[in-house]
């Protein structure tokens, strides 16, 4: 390795004066890594120093009120990374008390940044969430009086808009114990039957939305912290009855709500219950024939219903019923995973002859784009060529995001299966002028042509000159297009 590559164990070599110097000039005009080097410095004075001086930047945050535009949040989200990091490695193994007080004021400091901002970036949200997980790893050795740690949760939560504490209750469920989670559940159900005050329809009227009277939104408000505690604080005890009682009749239904608790009575091996569950839901009216699987009505958002319904099959031992019911997903959604699974409850050279009748059934049967992303990512990059030859005036080139993919697998081995892929997305950006897309056209261009020379037989489609020569006479209109080419 080169003496001057640029690697910590060669900036070794400068010397501790060498480097400091070199660190100075870099943060120079930089507050952003002016404030890292000064708390990697604070960090080395000890647990308490670091963390009076988050606590102190934490501060600042809270008190700016400038407005977040796209940049500045990236910013503000690579400090709170940093600040975390800080927390985990240099506070939380030495003062987990202190640690925790840190955390719980980044999640606190949500409201304020959230407000900041016009469109949040989903990395800020995950801050959040990472913080509550830094929580429940250092839970376990947290020495905290369960009753105040409860009334702190549900003040939390219960004033919580954003959802930055989602999921703090289960996180400290430790320290709460029994006790706690009592209170805390006790707290939400007493909280659910008092009058709504004047404060709360105060804080809608600033926030809220104006469809329904401020009284009424608050209402709803309150109900949905109340459902959060409850059904969490029924998480944290084990408790899949209590958490059931948070849905009526209709609620198990729902396709989302029916697998979550189907999945928590498979983790309480309750196996019978959730089959109940999940057939209720994925069933018309809960009326079941032999051939039940051909009676559901997939749908693509579901997935999690689907797992769930699979997974309790599979551990009651139903796999004449599992097997239907793979396939048909299968055919369905060209679910790969199914496909996988289905094949594997299959007999040796069974599941071979299988495999061939859904792949031949695929070429045949699917949309193109769809067969073509589903037969790459199977590994049947011969068949997914076939069917971009054969198929290509079926082919979507408005479906850029999964083509692009497509076409990258099959440009080595079947270059001109990838051109005519290519092609069509190229027809489709011109057909439609989609010009904020035409820079992507033409490279798509480009790689027709340097791929034009390892197509020894263009069968029935046009070489690349002749298609070229076609375009610009169809497209001849399109001169923002051209002067990119």
């Amino acid at each position: 390795m080169s003496k001057v590559s640029l690697n910590a164990k060669n900036l070794e070599t400068l010397g501790a004066k060498a480097l400091s110097c070199l660190v100075m000039d870099l943060v120079k005009g930089h507050a952003g890594l002016q404030r890292m080097a000064r708390m990697r410095l604070s960090a080395a004075q000890g647990p308490d120093e670091i963390a009076r001086n988050i606590q102190k930047r934490f501060a600042s945050i809270r008190r700016s009120g400038s407005y977040l535009n796209s940049r500045k949040q990236k910013e503000l989200v690579k400090d709170l990374r940093a600040q975390l990091e800080m927390i985990r490695k240099f506070v939380t193994p030495y003062a987990n008390r202190e640690a925790f007080e840190l955390l719980w004021s980044l999640l606190s400091l949500a409201r304020s940044i959230y407000e900041r901002t016009e469109v949040s970036d989903s990395s800020l949200g995950r801050v959040f969430v990472d913080s509550v997980t830094v929580i429940k790893e250092l839970a376990p050795e947290l020495d905290a009086d369960p009753d105040t740690l409860a009334e702190r949760i549900f003040e939390a939560v219960t004033t919580s808009v954003y959802g930055e504490f989602d999921g703090v209750i289960c996180a400290l469920k430790t320290p709460l114990g029994p006790s706690g989670l009592n209170k805390l559940k006790q707290l939400a159900k007493d909280w659910k039957t008092e009058p709504v005050d004047v404060g709360e329809i105060h804080e809608y009227y600033v926030t809220g939305q104006h469809l329904l009277s401020f009284k009424e939104m608050t209402r709803r408000q309150r109900s949905s912290a109340v459902f959060t505690i409850l059904s969490d604080v029924a998480d944290a005890q084990g408790d899949v009855d209590a958490y059931m009682l948070n849905y009526s009749t209709g609620q198990l239904k729902l396709p989302s709500v029916a697998a979550n608790v189907a999945q928590r009575l498979l983790d309480a091996d309750r196996d019978d219950e959730a089959l109940c569950i999940l057939e209720k839901a994925l069933f018309e009216d809960g009326l079941l024939d032999k051939d039940r699987a051909s009676n559901i009505v997939f749908e693509f958002d579901h997935s999690d219903l689907y797992d769930a319904y699979e997974k309790c099959l599979r551990k009651i031992g139903k796999i004449e019923e599992l097997k239907l019911f793979l396939i048909t997903y299968f055919r369905f959604s060209l679910n790969s995973s199914a496909l996988q699974s289905y094949l594997k409850l299959l007999p040796d050279f069974d599941d071979i002859e299988a495999e061939e009748a859904e792949l031949n059934q695929v070429e045949q049967s699917y949309d193109v784009t769809d067969a073509l992303h589903f037969l790459v990512s199977w590994g049947a990059l011969d068949r997914a060529a076939r069917v971009a030859i054969t198929r290509a005036e079926a082919l979507n080139g408005d479906k850029y995001y999964m083509l692009d993919d497509v076409a990258a697998a099959l440009e080595v081995e079947f270059p001109l299966a990838a051109s005519i892929i290519l092609r069509a997305m190229i027809c489709d950006c011109l057909d439609r002028r989609k010009s904020k897309r035409y820079r992507y056209a033409a490279q798509n261009l480009l790689k027709c042509q340097a791929m034009a020379d390892d197509i020894e037989d263009f069968q029935q489609h046009l070489d690349h000159s002749s298609f070229l020569s076609a375009i610009k006479v169809q497209y001849s209109k399109n001169q923002r297009f051209w002067r990119i080419v």
